[in-house]
C-alpha cells in the first residue's frame, strides 16, 4: 500500500507542541512590529514550514487577527498556493543556486499586488551557497518595504554570521511523544500499530518519508529483531538476501542500521535498570527482555562501535553491500551463542 502524505497548512492555533515560537509571532503580529526578516531554526519535520504558512496567512488575512481566519480569499489563496504575494524557495538539487535567489531578490522588489506584505520564505536556507548567500545578503541589509523573508535552517551555523545576524532568530524544538501522536492520529491511513510505531521512533520529529515508508519500516524491524535473536548460518543467508534486495536500494541502507541501533540503545537502557516507558522498542520489549542475558554492557558497547564504523565506511563509499555483508559476518563471529 502507498500512503499519501500531504502537507496540509495551518493556523497557528492548530500546530502542536511549538507554544513559544507562535506566541511571540502572534504578539508581533498584534503590536504591528514585524521585523524585515525571521530565521526559524531547528531540526526537520517539527513545524517550521507550517509556521511559516500559518505566518504568511496571519500577516495577510484579511480580518487582520493574530492568527488566519482560514476562510477569507487571501487565506485560502495561500492555502492553495495560488497566493501571489507569497512564495517558496526550495533547494535544487544539493544546493539554493543563484539564479534562484536572483529570481527571489526580483520578485521582493516588487509591490504587494493583494496582501500588506510579500512574504519569501526559503526552506533549508544553509544550503545557501556562497555565491547565493553574498547576494541575498543586501537584500537583508536593505529589504523593500512591505516585504517579510523567512529562512529556514536545521543548522542556522552553516548560514554566514552576516545573514544569521540580520534576522531575528526563532529556535524550534523537537515535539513531545504525545504531540506526535496527535499529529500521525489526524492521518486516517495509520493503523494504530503503525501510529504508536512512529511515535515510538520519531525522535519528536514527524517524518514524511517513514509515514511513506511505514509498511517495509515495520516489516525491516521485524527481521532484524528475528536475526539477531538466532545469528545461525540459516538466518545469515537470509540477511544476505534482504541486503541484496533491499539494503542497497538508495535512501533505504541508514534504515537498517538505525533499527539495530535503537535495539542496542534498547538493551543498554535495561541494563542499566532504567525506565522502560523510555524504550524505543517498548511494544517488543518480551523479545528485548528474553535477549538481555546473552549481552552484557561491553558486548552492547561493541556492537554498537561495529555500527558506527560501518555506517562511516558507507558515507566514505565503501561498497554498500559488502559493508553491510561483513558487519552481518562480525555480529555473527562476536556474538552467537
Amino acid at each position: 500500500m502507498t500512503f499519501e502524505v500531504r502537507e496540509l497548512s495551518m493556523a497557528f492555533s492548530e500546530i502542536l507542541g511549538q507554544d513559544a515560537p507562535i506566541a511571540l509571532l502572534q504578539r508581533t503580529i498584534q503590536q504591528h512590529r514585524l521585523p524585515s526578516a525571521y530565521l526559524f531554526a531547528g531540526p526537520h519535520h517539527i513545524g517550521k514550514q507550517k509556521t511559516a504558512h500559518a505566518l504568511a496567512q496571519a500577516v495577510n488575512c484579511e480580518k487582520s487577527g493574530a492568527d488566519a481566519c482560514r476562510n477569507c480569499n487571501h487565506c485560502l489563496q495561500i492555502e492553495n498556493d495560488e497566493f501571489p504575494d507569497y512564495s517558496v524557495v526550495r533547494p535544487q538539487g544539493q544546493f539554493v543556486k543563484i539564479s534562484q535567489i536572483k529570481q527571489a531578490i526580483r520578485w521582493l522588489q516588487l509591490r504587494p499586488d493583494l496582501g500588506t506584505h510579500r512574504i519569501l520564505v526559503i526552506d533549508e536556507a544553509e544550503r545557501m551557497n556562497l555565491e547565493s548567500a553574498n547576494a541575498f545578503l543586501k537584500t537583508l541589509e536593505e529589504p523593500p518595504p512591505q516585504t517579510l523573508i523567512i529562512l529556514l535552517a536545521e543548522q542556522p551555523q552553516q548560514l554566514l554570521e552576516t545573514i544569521v545576524s540580520r534576522c531575528q532568530l526563532i529556535r524550534f524544538h523537537v515535539l513531545k511523544q504525545d504531540h506526535v501522536q496527535q499529529i500521525l492520529q489526524k492521518n486516517e491511513q495509520l493503523t494504530p500499530e503503525q501510529t504508536q510505531f512512529l511515535a515510538y521512533f520519531s525522535m519528536g520529529q514527524v517524518k514524511r518519508d517513514w509515514i511513506e515508508k511505514i509498511e517495509f519500516l515495520m516489516e525491516l524491524r521485524d527481521s532484524m529483531i528475528r536475526f539477531l535473536d538466532q545469528l545461525g548460518i540459516t538466518v545469515m543467508e537470509e540477511v544476505f538476501a534482504l541486503i541484496d534486495k533491499t539494503g542497497t536500494k538508495e535512501g533505504n541502507w541508514p534504515y537498517l542500521l538505525d533499527f539495530l541501533e535503537y535495539w542496542f540503545r534498547d538493551l543498554a537502557w535495561l541494563l542499566n535498570g532504567l525506565d522502560h516507558q523510555h524504550l524505543f522498542n517498548r511494544d517488543r520489549e518480551e523479545e528485548l527482555q528474553r535477549m538481555l542475558p546473552r549481552w552484557s554492557q561491553d558486548r552492547v558497547r561493541e556492537a554498537h562501535d561495529l555500527l558506527t564504523d560501518t555506517r562511516i565506511r558507507i558515507q566514505q563509499n565503501a561498497n554498500l553491500p559488502l559493508a553491510l555483508q561483513s558487519l552481518w559476518i562480525q555480529f555473527r563471529r562476536k556474538f552467537a551463542e
